[in-house]
């Protein structure tokens, strides 16, 4: 079996060989084989002794030198691409790394000995070239102004950004069902091949640990195919925050709404396990009420100092609307002129087709066409504590599986401006890093919306043990998302079960109706209590018949949970989420000049004093 030499790996990602006049001239190409050899060998641990190359007791000045150098060949490499630009007009520091990376002592070095000594000379040829791709892509992905290129000193929307839409975004027309040709998305041309490595727009450099993801801002590496991602954007806007309409729907379930289906001969089950399907209630008549509900909302808000009375974003929690509910609540945003839809949707099981259900997420930026529908990946498995917990009425001898396929497995990031890009995730997506968790750490996403089939959302449930390691790593904020009607049924089911015990103090934001005009919200602390059901502890709150709290937001620094308690009578509460970019610290290796451009982190901040919940004259 012939040796993997630097060179070899490089033709294998190329599909040409490594040749001293040839570098790609497309900043992503070029990030993409300089990622892939320094993560697949190890060798970049190697930049920690001695940083930068050519000083190797470095002093802060001679790094400063060394990232003013990198910065400039990006830039002068951004300004001065275009389609059909040559090897020969790259940047010479470009053409002068890429020459010394082809020279034969180098090219021909086994790949597996980059991370020892010996390879420490290609590991910063490549660490440089990553660097300077990297700060050539500032902005791809992301809808960008015209005032955030002229800080980055990028000339307008150039043609650079142009190509990296028409890479990223995907095809016009594409359809619920993948076409078996998409490779998902990536910023890398069709040079490279995308069954081994995509390239994607970055918005977290994490701030601890060391990996290949500490060394880049504006791009990430992908090296799994296992799940496809896929990019999506709206127009720029330049808005500090955005308000997202919350509909806590279904207001009410009943655990008949959680019923045992049969098998049918394909989805036969071996012996103790059974499958469930989650029956979602009908929303009559539910276009005009979403339009009173609008209505509403925008007079809470004039109401409310500061905010502006208009509505961002719409979210539904798992399995809110069946598919046509969503097309009209769709189109009520359209008309609206919200900018994005967010909700789960349930399409039920057909026996007589033995056709299984369906639950996914579809998240529509209305400005285009219906969103693609990304499918739950893991399905829920229901078990003996949580058939207490919810008063369910299936056997506890059995252990029950959501009724559901695995279909084609598609991560969707949504750019809605430059500081804010959203994942969503469907309840067991969040619990189970795998297969998505590599993915999201990688771009880091600056908000994860996690809709949930769930109880109340408190700091001890298992959806904050999730969240708050992606508000570690990468350092995404998480707002996590459930139905009142779910957690009405936990509290109505934990108080008629289980052993009482105290247990310890909470202080969650709680509102009452006196708040519901958009006034300052009350922290309050709450005695409780908690209920042992089998493998989960559940905390009872004194205050739990009269607030619920369906939404929390788990967000760095200081990763606290903030849970939103809302009143039952409530149909809808705003959540306003605010830029918080902030300047870090040393977020990369190569970068320690503290330059605002080149730390700004962005964050997602729940603004706390304006929650505002909603409710309707008549009580609908």
């Amino acid at each position: 079996m012939p040796i993997a030499t630097v060179s070899r790996v490089i033709e294998y990602l190329l599909g040409v060989g490594l040749k001293a006049s040839q570098p790609p001239t497309w900043p992503p190409d070029l990030f993409a084989v300089c990622a892939y050899l320094l993560q697949k060998s190890g060798c970049y641990t190697l930049s920690v002794s001695g940083w930068p190359p050519v000083v190797k007791h470095s002093t802060s000045e001679s790094l400063k030198t060394w990232i003013t150098s990198v910065r400039n060949h990006g830039h002068e490499w951004r300004r001065g691409w275009h389609p059909k630009i040559k090897p020969k007009n790259l940047p010479s520091r470009v053409r002068e790394l890429w020459s010394k990376l082809a020279s034969r002592e180098r090219s021909k070095l086994p790949f597996i000995h980059l991370r020892f000594e010996e390879g420490r000379e290609v590991t910063e040829i490549l660490i440089e070239l990553l660097a300077i791709a990297d700060e050539a892509s500032w902005g791809f992905g992301l809808p960008i102004g015209q005032k955030y290129a002229d800080q980055n000193g990028i000339q307008g929307i150039d043609q650079a950004y142009i190509e990296a839409q028409r890479y990223l975004l995907p095809p016009e027309g594409l359809k619920d069902t993948l076409p078996k040709d998409f490779m998902g998305a990536s910023l890398t041309s069709d040079a490279v091949y995308k069954g081994e490595l995509r390239v994607l727009p970055k918005l977290h450099t994490p701030q601890t640990g060391l990996t290949i993801r500490n060394y880049s801002h504006n791009l990430s590496l992908i090296t799994t195919n296992e799940i496809l991602p896929i990019w999506a954007r709206t127009s720029s806007t330049d808005w500090p925050e955005l308000n997202l309409l919350v509909v806590p729907w279904p207001f009410e379930v009943d655990p008949h709404d959680i019923v045992e289906v049969e098998a049918s001969s394909a989805a036969a089950m071996a012996e103790g396990f059974s499958l469930f399907e989650v029956r979602s209630k009908h929303f009559a008549n539910i276009e005009k009420w979403l339009k009173r509900l609008c209505a509403a909302t925008r007079e809470e808000l004039k109401k409310t100092p500061g905010s502006f009375a208009r509505i961002d974003g719409i979210v539904f929690p798992e399995a809110a609307l069946s598919a046509d509910e969503y097309d009209a609540v769709l189109k009520v945003a359209r008309e609206e002129h919200v900018m994005f839809l967010l909700a789960g949707v349930a399409v039920p099981s057909s026996q007589d087709k033995h056709k299984p259900a369906e639950n996914f997420v579809r998240m529509t930026i209305t400005s285009g066409k219906a969103g693609f529908p990304q499918h739950k990946h893991h399905r829920w498995q229901i078990e003996e504590h949580q058939i207490e917990a919810y008063g369910l009425q299936l056997s506890k001898s059995r252990k029950w599986w959501e009724y559901i396929d695995i279909k084609n497995r598609t991560l969707s990031f949504i750019s809605v401006n430059d500081w804010l890009t959203v994942v969503p995730l469907i309840c067991e997506d969040l619990a189970r890093p795998d297969p998505c968790g590599d993915l999201i750490r990688a771009v880091g996403p600056s908000l994860v919306i996690a809709i949930l089939m769930d109880g109340d959302q408190h700091e001890w449930r298992w959806s904050s043990r999730y969240a708050t390691a992606l508000a570690d790593d990468p350092g995404s904020s998480v707002l996590a998302v459930t139905s009142l009607g779910m957690a009405k049924l936990m509290s109505r089911s934990r108080a008629r079960s289980g052993q009482v015990k105290a247990f310890s103090a909470v202080n969650p934001i709680m509102l009452s109706a006196s708040d519901a005009s958009g006034g300052p919200c009350q922290s309050s602390e709450v005695n409780s209590e908690t209920l042992e059901l089998g493998e989960e502890s559940y905390q009872v709150d004194a205050s739990t018949e009269t607030h619920r709290s369906v939404v929390a937001i788990w967000k760095q620094p200081g990763r606290r949970a903030v849970p939103i308690g809302i009143s039952p009578e409530a149909k809808g509460f705003v959540v306003v989420l605010r830029n918080g970019s902030r300047d870090v610290g040393q977020p990369c290796e190569y970068s320690a000049d503290g330059r605002d451009d080149m730390f700004r982190t962005s964050r997602v901040r729940l603004d706390e004093d304006k929650i505002v919940e909603i409710f309707l004259a008549d009580g609908e």
